[in-house]
Order: structure tokens, then sequence, then C-alpha cells
């Protein structure tokens, strides 16, 4: 078989699946989510009737609003509990969403972006040890942390809600009824599209199973990036005594971007295991969560691109990496640059590049800053080399 023939298979095995016309995610038991609407629906319901009659139909629609934004919040309210609750046990905020709002750690300050809101969940704070390893403890610490705030301050409007009465009585119902209705949904194990609640993970921190291994793992080389540690000096999951097979679908994905990521810094195009944690990748995209598979539609276009030379592959996975958790945009637009130029396209190359450049520092990570700047360094050098052989 001609190596035409082999990148051609290759680029196949490559290919963006067609997107399922229903999510494939287990959602929340309908029983359970029934249960706590219905016993939070009926205590608020109870208490606004009561507090409230005789206000008009102004009224009513104001609490209806308020109700509203005090519930989004709560969201606000909640992942501010995992901020402060990680950083009370030594780990280092990375990035803050909810909804479209997004503040990330750069090289130098924190970085604000709008974004679309991500499938599944309201809202995430991301924490990483600073050194590398992080404890079973700081994990459960972190988790606990966002019910917890929930609960808390619905515990503080509690006797506005079930004592006051008017304006004051619908503002403490809307806080006491968002903030246990998060609280509780939140500590409930179940997974809804492809996140898992923080009960679900506390549960598997108590049982300390493979998969909670697995993920202590994946933040161990998460935190060695943030110290510059690039991916071809990670510690990879042979270390570990548990068997990839048996974890979750989403883990062993994890572990095969990590793959893919070391062979792209090792620059191994030749590796074959590389190339088949690529193409599960791009089988298992659609049931990846949303938020996380933009990571793999970026390591897979880097693939394409340079250990296929598939230009058009690359070109379309990279239109995948819109809306993720952190802003790729910098690694984005660096590819894109490569691409233009193997396509003759200077002028778009500099453009891309300039972006890449202006960009490279919102970067969370150590790591992927060095190898950003290695990369546009290189390119640098064909589009002065492109520059000097135009002019001749």
């Amino acid at each position: 078989m001609s190596d035409e023939d082999q990148r051609r298979i290759g680029a196949a095995t490559l290919a963006i699946p067609a997107k399922p016309a229903e999510s494939p995610h287990q959602r929340l038991p309908g029983v359970v989510l029934t249960l706590i609407s219905c016993l939070v629906g009926g205590a608020v319901g109870y208490f606004a009737v009561h507090s409230l009659q005789g206000h008009g139909l102004l009224v009513a629609v104001s609490i209806v609003v308020g109700f509203l934004v005090v519930f989004w919040l709560q969201v606000v309210l909640h992942e501010a509990g995992h901020a402060l609750a990680g950083i009370a046990v030594g780990l280092r905020p990375i990035a803050l969403g909810v909804g479209p709002i997004r503040l990330q750690r750069g090289a130098d300050r924190w970085h604000f972006r709008w974004t679309r809101a991500i499938q599944g969940i309201g809202g995430f704070a991301i924490l990483l040890p600073p050194n590398g390893e992080q404890s079973v403890r700081q994990s459960a610490i972190y988790l606990f942390g966002g019910p917890l705030m929930n609960l808390a301050i619905a515990a503080i409007a509690a006797p506005f809600a079930f004592n006051a009465s008017g304006s004051t009585a619908a503002i403490g119902i809307a806080v006491f009824g968002s903030g246990v209705f998060l609280g509780l949904v939140n500590l409930v194990p179940f997974v809804s599209g492809g996140w898992s609640t923080d009960g679900r993970q506390l549960l598997k921190l108590w049982h300390n199973s493979d998969e909670t291994k697995a993920i202590m793992q994946l933040n161990r080389m998460a935190g060695l990036a943030m110290l510059g540690v690039r991916p071809r000096d990670w510690p990879m999951a042979r270390e570990l005594d548990l068997d990839l097979t048996t974890l979750p679908a989403h883990l062993g994905d994890a572990f095969a971007r990590c793959q893919l990521a070391q062979a792209l810094d090792r620059k191994d195009y030749a590796n074959t295991a590389a190339h088949d944690a690529a193409a599960r990748l791009a089988t298992a995209f659609w049931t990846n969560p949303d938020g996380v598979r933009q990571f793999s539609a970026q390591l897979i276009a880097c693939w394409a691109h340079e250990a296929l030379g598939e230009l058009d592959l690359a070109t379309a996975w990279l239109q995948q990496c819109q809306g993720g958790l952190v802003d790729m945009t910098a690694q984005c637009a660096t590819l894109r640059a490569a691409i233009a130029l193997d396509r003759g396209d200077a002028a778009t190359a500099r453009t891309e590049w300039n972006v890449a450049d202006h960009l490279r520092r919102h970067t969370f990570d150590a790591a992927s800053r060095a190898m950003l700047d290695e990369e546009l360094e290189l390119l640098r050098h064909r589009l002065n080399a492109s520059d000097t052989s135009g002019r001749q």
C-alpha cells in the first residue's frame, strides 16, 4: 500500500461524524427531579401565598422576574463556593464561567470573554493544583463548596421567607427556594449533558474508585502543565495501577487527548497508537460533553494537519473548536496560519499569526504558552521566507 493510500485511509478514520438527533447522555431520573421540584416548589408556593396575600398582579410578576434573576445569582454563588473552597485548600483558580460569561487566568492577568453557554451545566469553576498534586481531601472540599454555598444562602434567607411579608418576603422566598433547589439537585448523583454532578463526583471519591484515581492523574498532568511541563514529559496512564478500558468512556477519551497531545509535542507523527487515539476522539466526538469536546476538535485538527497533511479536514475540525471551557483562540489561529501558508495564502497567514501572537498570553498554563511560542517562531520564519521569496 502506498503512502498516499495510507494517508487517505487515515484521514477517513478522522472524519467528523454526523451529529445525533438526540443527546446520548444520561439525564437526571425524572422521579428524582420531580420529587425535589415538588418539595421545593410546594414550600415556596405555600409561603408565597401566605406572605403576599392582598398584593396585586404587578407584585406577582415582579416575584417571577425576581426569582429568575435570583436563580442566576445562585448559579454565580454556586461557582464562587467551589472557587472559595478550592482556594482555601490550596488549589489555584484557572477559569470560571456562568452561562455565556467567562473569566480565564492568563500569563499576566485575568481575561474576560463572552461566548455561548455550555450545554448541560449552568456554570463551572476550574481549579488545579499549583504543584501538580491534588489530594482526595482537596477535591472533596472543592466539590462540597458549591452546594454548601447555595444551602448557606438559603438558610440566611429562611427567616425573611417564613416570617416577613410583602416584597421582603418575596425576595426571601426567591433566595430560599432557588438556594435549596440548586443545593439539593447538585448533591444528587447523576449525569447531565455528559457532566457529573457534585454529588456523583463525591460518591466516586468516597468509594476511592478507579475513576477517582484516573481523575487525579488527569489533574496532576494539568497541574504539571501550569508549571511548564510539556505534554512530551507528562507521566501517562501506564504509571497507574488501573485498567483504562474499565473506565467510563469520557475518561478514556481524556487519556486519549493526553496521548495525542504527547505525540504532537514530540512530533511523533508515525505513532499508530496516537492515530488510534485521534480516531477514537473523532468517533466519540458528539458523545463527549459540550465544553470538553472542543479540546478534542483542536487536537484532531492538529493531527490531521501535521501528521496527515489534510488541510481541508484540519479546517473542518477547527470549526468545531468554538465555545469550550477555556479560550483556545490563540492555538486555533496558529493552526489556521499554518494551513494558510501551506495553501500559499501568506496574507491570511500573517493575519492569523498576528491574532495568535496577540492572544497567546490568554493561555493559562506555561506549557501551552511555550508550545505556542515555538510554533509562532517557526511560522514567523516561514512568513519572512515567503515575503523574501515574493520580493525576488
